[in-house]
């Protein structure tokens, strides 16, 4: 519980502990983010009543699941991009700053769903905390990718840009891979369809 609340407060506190390797205190970070977010997302849902508890439970579920399976894949490619830009480092260091860096803005999830069960009020200080701790994450990822992969600020700079870049054309180029596999069904199902009549 103390290593959550010094993640928090004291991050390069936190990234220099990490230089002495725990895997173990890795896993069960990673563990405690990922259920912290999905608690945020429950909140509100828990607020509107059964059904929609209901069905957010799932998804929370889903969340937990799918945030710590991509936690583990975007830890192996940090590695990679990292070893390319001439990082010292292996899958613990990758895994440890995506790690460190997730769990400020975890937090702040969860504390912004507190905070917008106020009425309006609410809203407006959940940003300002989501704000706070998104900062804080990004700085967090500069810090611990410069100091557990021991490469300079323009290097982790990099990182992230390569990171970014690397998701969105994965994801683009999945998206249109699936647009076209999903033309050509419907397309054959369209042209069968006509060769009936």
């Amino acid at each position: 519980m103390d290593e959550l609340i010094t993640l928090i407060r004291e991050p390069v506190k936190s990234i220099a502990k990490a230089k002495n390797r725990n895997m173990m205190r890795t896993y069960k970070l990673l563990l405690a983010e990922w259920i912290i977010m999905g608690l945020g997302f429950l909140i509100i849902p828990l607020a509107m009543g059964s059904t929609m508890a209901m069905i957010a439970s799932t998804a929370v579920i889903a969340t937990i699941i799918m945030g710590i399976v991509f936690t583990l894949f975007f830890g192996y490619l940090l590695t990679a991009a990292m070893r390319i830009l001439g990082g010292k480092g292996d899958y613990y260091q990758g895994l440890t700053t995506l790690v460190y860096t997730i769990y400020p803005l975890a937090f702040g999830v969860l504390i912004a769903s507190i905070l917008s069960l106020i009425p309006i009020a609410g809203m407006i200080l959940g940003f300002l905390v989501v704000s706070v701790l998104a900062v804080m994450s990004v700085a967090t990822f500069f810090r611990a990718t410069m100091d557990l992969f021991r490469v300079d600020a323009i290097r982790a700079f990099i990182a992230c840009q390569v990171m970014f870049l690397g998701f969105f054309l994965a994801f683009y180029i999945s998206l249109i891979l699936g647009l076209a596999g999903a033309g050509a069904l419907f397309g054959n199902v369209a042209f069968d369809a006509a060769t009936l009549v």
